[in-house]
């Protein structure tokens, strides 16, 4: 937590990369319905490693009962939206910073996706925005690059909420 006023700092002297953020939404979309089209034709693109995404699993229908506290469904689901928005505010520059010195690195932080249940035909959406990521990190700098992904993270996972809701 000492790093969040030192990523809200990088964020504000990267501010221009926000403007790539709709660019990588938008081509991460593109692709992510060719490859469910793909996935259709071949089932085993849908195959995640834990069966399901950690990102998104909170937010599927019915993961978020009624507790002891009686707490709604969507109080739970909005606390681990903000939750997601502090750890990927903290977690972002790193990739950032660790993957996007070369094109190897952005295969490889591709990868890195499955650990997390990402399915195999949502890696081509991926990897094109890690691309558009480090187009940005060349051409100006890695806090640019840090929030265009921010951003575009934000996008993702605010589309899920309000779709879960």
């Amino acid at each position: 937590m000492k790093e969040l006023p030192e990523r809200l700092r990088s964020l504000h002297r990267g501010c221009r990369g926000f403007l790539y953020s709709p660019v990588a939404f938008t081509v991460g979309l593109f692709t992510l319905v060719i490859a469910e089209y793909a996935a259709e034709a071949l089932p085993f693109l849908k195959w995640g490693l834990p069966e399901y995404n950690i990102i998104t699993l909170p937010l599927m229908e019915g993961s978020a009962d009624a507790g002891a506290l009686g707490l709604t469904g969507q109080i739970l689901s909005f606390a681990f939206l903000l939750i997601s928005i502090l750890t990927i505010m903290l977690s972002n520059f790193w990739e950032e910073k660790y993957f996007r010195d070369s094109y190897k690195l952005v295969v490889i932080w591709t990868f890195i996706h499955l650990i997390m249940g990402t399915a195999l035909y949502a890696l081509p959406p991926i990897f094109c925005q890690g691309l558009i990521f480090k187009h940005v990190y060349d051409k100006y700098s890695v806090d640019h690059s840090y929030a265009a992904h921010f951003g575009t993270n934000i996008t993702l996972i605010s589309l899920a909420f309000l779709l879960s809701c």
